[in-house]
């Protein structure tokens, strides 16, 4: 009588077995987390380009229907013939004030927008992280007066100066459409 042989694995061969596996599944989660950390700083750079275009675009509606500002050591107030609408964020053609100011939240510096109107109830949007400054200059001034209100001119400088050393400054001009009595 003939003796069966078993096909089984032998304990050496079970155990390279499991180190070759163990070796593959080590390199995928380097992989994995090589690629995790390639998309969060891909994420955060394209966000940060998104915030720059975004305030770019909030700050210039808001002067385009100005007719007053004020700087002052916290930020800019504009004196406003248009708002956003609280619901929606809207445009509404309704006279408010809106102030754009630096504030910590957490242990980060964010430019705040905050909007007061009578038609409208108060709207405030965290608009920029890490900024340190926001200013306004008209074409022909150099230092504007701290806490003196003034007419906005037809073409002014916006500048958003941020906190991240070696960041430069986004300047641009923006341009007033407010009707001027």
């Amino acid at each position: 009588m003939q003796a069966r042989t078993k096909k089984a694995l032998t304990l050496v061969e079970l155990l390279a077995a499991l180190v070759i596996t163990s070796l593959l599944v080590v390199a995928a989660l380097r992989v994995s987390t090589h690629l995790a950390r390639a998309e969060i700083l891909t994420r955060r750079t394209r966000e940060d380009s998104w915030s720059e275009a975004r305030l770019r675009d909030l700050v210039t509606m808001d002067v385009a229907h100005t007719e007053a500002y004020q700087e002052d050591r916290e930020g800019l107030v504009l004196w406003t013939s248009a708002c956003l609408e609280a619901k929606t964020l809207e445009l509404e053609h309704v006279p408010g004030k809106v102030a754009y100011r630096v504030q910590t939240v957490g242990n980060r510096e964010w430019l705040v927008r905050s909007q007061e109107s009578e038609w409208h109830p108060p709207v405030t949007e965290l608009v920029g992280r890490g900024v340190k400054a926001v200013l306004l200059r008209a074409k022909d001034e150099d230092k504007p007066s701290a806490g003196e209100r003034k007419a906005l001119p037809a073409a002014a400088t916006m500048a958003v100066e941020f906190d991240e050393e070696g960041r430069p400054p986004v300047q641009w001009t923006v341009r007033s459409r407010a009707i001027r009595g």
